[in-house]
């Protein structure tokens, strides 16, 4: 049951987000491992709004379908109960979700999206999930998890938020004057081709979550037995029936040089969600008066709170850099920072490659690294050319195969060109 209830909590943050930290959500950038702000044409949406003035002169409908989950402690071999306790004896536990469905319409330099879209990410402490997961509330000491004679669950860890909201959304790209790149690379050895620049505003309403808590219990280990103390709370904030909303924007520069470099800047998800009240509801943990041995949990009852409530989407910051090496074959690096709403930070380093490119078969590979989830990613993924219609299909972390994988991603799409 341990098992059980540590899967409905992680279940619990996905349900919360399964309509968006940092996760690639377009299929093909699932398979190169990262949404590359390098990314051109139709995969722009969730790399760089400058990306879309590199399409050529034709419409195009893509829709799309793309989830991802990853931790920083469990590896996908170790969901029993007896590793999942010794797993969160000494670490914070990091539990978040992505997920993304709609379709985009791409007409040149434009495009208009229709879509869901999700994010959530939970931090707590490695007591507090025992707490939180276990078929009573309780701290355990048997089996070697803990050897100090005292544990304290601190609360006050307990952090995050989450949203799930449809997103309805344009984007425009164009590429700076000539005159101006003219006069930039005078006097210049190295020429710049072209710069371009995007934005793409976004208008989203839907529901929004934030995760705290409160207090600690302290449990003490006195002939054989665990006395309790302490009080605390664990609490979520959220809409109910009036819906969030909010406006977000992503905002994007790509410089090519020389016809084979591109360098790129983006920043995404810049804005929030709010509502003028929420429901407050949660958990209370306190000793039996009774029997301090025993540790009581009492539901908190719904109540209505006649206040603003925020969420800020992840903030994403992005420098990358692409090699087209061939017609058939090119290389992505980059470098992108998340900044979680109530949450920690994340950097990502990432590296790929696009093969085939030219071929009816297209195959894509990438690795990324992510602090937060402290451990190396792989990806893959390829495309099906028939003519005007393509297929998409990314997925990772292909580690699972070794029995060492802490992520999940999954990304199918579809393109029709006009």
């Amino acid at each position: 049951m341990y098992k059980k209830r540590l899967i409905i909590l992680f279940v619990c943050i996905i349900l919360l987000t399964t309509l968006n930290a940092q996760a690639a959500l377009n299929p093909r950038a699932i398979g190169l491992g990262h949404d590359f702000s390098t990314l051109s044409g139709d995969d722009f949406y969730y790399s760089n709004p400058a990306g879309l003035a590199g399409r050529e002169k034709t419409a195009s409908l893509k829709s799309f379908a793309s989830f991802s989950a990853w931790n920083n402690i469990l590896d996908n071999t170790e969901f029993t109960e007896d590793v999942i306790k010794s797993k969160l004896e000494d670490e914070d536990l990091i539990l978040a979700a992505r997920s993304a469905a709609g379709v985009h319409f791409y007409y040149k330099n434009f495009a208009l999206g229709i879509s869901g879209r999700a994010d959530g990410l939970m931090e707590l402490d490695s007591d507090v999930t025992e707490i939180l997961t276990a078929d009573k509330p309780q701290i355990t000491f048997e089996n070697g998890e803990i050897t100090a004679d005292s544990v304290t669950a601190n609360f006050d860890v307990t952090q995050g938020g989450a949203a799930a909201a449809a997103d309805i959304s344009l984007s425009y790209a164009r590429p700076v004057a000539d005159r101006f790149i003219d006069s930039f690379n005078e006097n210049r050895d190295n020429k710049i081709e072209s710069i371009y620049l995007g934005g793409t505003f976004h208008y989203l309403e839907g529901d929004i979550y934030n995760f705290s808590g409160d207090g600690e219990i302290k449990a003490e280990l006195e002939n054989q037995q665990i006395k309790y103390s302490g009080e605390a709370e664990f609490i979520t904030n959220r809409t109910d029936q009036k819906k969030a909303v909010g406006s977000v924007f992503d905002l994007g520069i790509n410089l090519k040089m020389e016809d084979r470099y591109s360098f790129a800047f983006a920043l995404m998800n810049i804005g929030e969600l709010s509502a003028n009240n929420f429901i407050r509801d949660g958990y209370k943990y306190y000793p039996d008066e009774n029997d301090n041995t025993e540790l009581i949990e009492e539901e908190i009852e719904d109540q209505k709170v006649e206040e603003q409530i925020k969420y800020k989407l992840p903030l994403i910051y992005k420098l990358g850099a692409k090699l087209d090496y061939s017609e058939n074959t090119a290389y992505y690096a980059e470098y992108s920072r998340v900044d979680y709403d109530n949450g920690p930070t994340d950097n990502i380093f990432s590296f790929a490659g696009d093969f085939r490119q030219d071929s009816s078969v297209p195959l894509r590979f990438g690795v990324n690294y992510a602090s937060l989830r402290e451990s190396l990613e792989v990806a893959a993924g390829l495309s099906l050319n028939f003519n005007n219609f393509k297929i998409d299909f990314g997925m990772a972390d292909l580690r699972a195969l070794f029995d060492d994988a802490k992520s999940v991603k999954l990304g199918l799409g579809t393109t029709i060109t006009f």
